[in-house]
């Protein structure tokens, strides 16, 4: 069956056919997660934005640019965004910039798009350096949705203390994917510790809890 935008769909899927050689058949089914496929999908998806009327075709061409192979395109997606009226494809939009933004790209991005940082809960950043293992309490991946229960489990079995915002992780769906945020909490009989959190891919979180050094206050979580 039809769907609005359905001819304007083709002509995308057939030029992706055409130049790229793809097996095509949906704009949103493109694997834009692999490099390969990010680096010549997307060219081409960016030209048809400007000329989409359908918002639906435009919310999926927005959903490829969720990728961290995306950053090249950062200005158009943010020109995009100030642009986009109809609010489903301006929030997928949103989850593509968080996703493709890079640390030396936040604060360009968060003056033109300040509610993109409001996606983070008070007390948590992007990490300006991958954390080091120095001082490990504790590191796991799991289910983005065993967070909570994990991070509660560690509360009683390792004296940790994650405020609620931290614990319940809800903002997780909303961090980059393989960009690392990080939080300050109590450790092990108060010692100030950090929590840090890497999404691997959409549905699988990193995490890695560091005792800060108490006795000259250095912080060991993050490399020098």
């Amino acid at each position: 069956m039809d769907f609005p935008g359905h001819q304007t769909h083709q002509q995308i899927v057939e030029e992706i056919r055409r130049k790229t050689g793809l097996p095509c058949v949906r704009v949103d089914g493109l694997k834009t997660s692999d490099e390969g496929i990010a680096r010549v999908t997307l060219p081409i998806l960016a030209e048809w934005v400007p000329v989409v009327p359908e918002q639906n075709v435009r919310t999926a061409i927005y959903s490829r640019f969720n990728s961290k192979h995306a950053s090249r395109f950062l200005p158009r997606m943010v020109k995009w965004a100030t642009e986009e009226r109809f609010e489903f494809a301006r929030e997928t939009l949103n989850f593509a910039i968080a996703t493709a933004l890079r640390p030396e790209d936040a604060d360009y991005v968060w003056q033109i798009l300040p509610e993109l940082r409001k996606r983070l809960p008070r007390g948590v950043s992007f990490a300006q350096r991958p954390p080091n293992r120095t001082g490990e309490i504790f590191s796991a991946e799991v289910d983005i949705d065993e967070v909570e229960g994990l991070l509660t489990q560690l509360e009683h079995q390792l004296n940790l203390r994650f405020p609620i915002a931290i614990r319940k992780a809800q903002f997780l769906s909303r961090v980059p994917v393989d960009q690392w945020v990080t939080a300050d909490i109590n450790g092990p009989g108060g010692v100030a510790s950090q929590v840090f959190y890497r999404l691997e891919d959409f549905s699988t979180v990193e995490i890695l809890v560091v005792r800060l050094n108490a006795a000259d206050g250095t912080d060991l979580a993050v490399l020098q």
